[in-house]
């Protein structure tokens, strides 16, 4: 299974990394903003994106004007849409809360589901200190629709 992760915190992503690699079968590759994800996707073909929530727009640093989006990962879901790339996504992020009007995850799975459910598959709450999202990660990398299943 090939898994494109886009990701711009370092610790999590390897935390991540470590996770799927010890899974036999896993091939992973990384992008760390949305533009570098949106490249990778469009030029290669993945069997699952696991997508942070808030990304930076660009590569650098907020030093140089680098924008975060908050909800880069539903603009990343409506680009996948738009060009027609059929890849499962879930959201893994470490937040509970988005954006100023304070949409809470739960808010936001429901969200996505209505509007993506052709790619969105639902979300991981990723806590460094627990190892409860590595369950919840194996849970879907273990159901049929991740490389190259179809819904029922």
């Amino acid at each position: 299974m090939k898994v494109m992760i886009i990701e711009d915190n370092l610790s999590k992503l390897k935390a991540i990394s470590d996770f799927l690699n010890q899974r036999s079968g896993v091939e992973c590759c990384y992008a760390h903003t949305w533009h570098s994800g949106a490249d990778a996707l469009f030029s290669s073909s993945f069997d699952l994106l696991l997508l942070d929530m808030c990304i930076p727009c660009y590569d650098g640093t907020p030093q140089d004007g680098v924008h975060l989006l908050v909800f880069g990962g539903c603009e990343m879901l409506s680009y996948l849409c738009r060009r027609r790339i059929s890849i499962p996504v879930i959201i893994i992020t470490q937040y509970q809360s988005f954006g100023e009007a304070g949409m809470n995850l739960k808010e936001l799975d429901i969200k996505l589901r209505k509007e993506f459910p052709q790619h969105y598959m639902g979300y991981v709450h990723y806590n460094i200190t627990q190892d409860k999202w590595k369950e919840d990660l194996a849970v879907f990398l273990d159901h049929p629709w991740i490389g190259g299943s179809e819904k029922s």
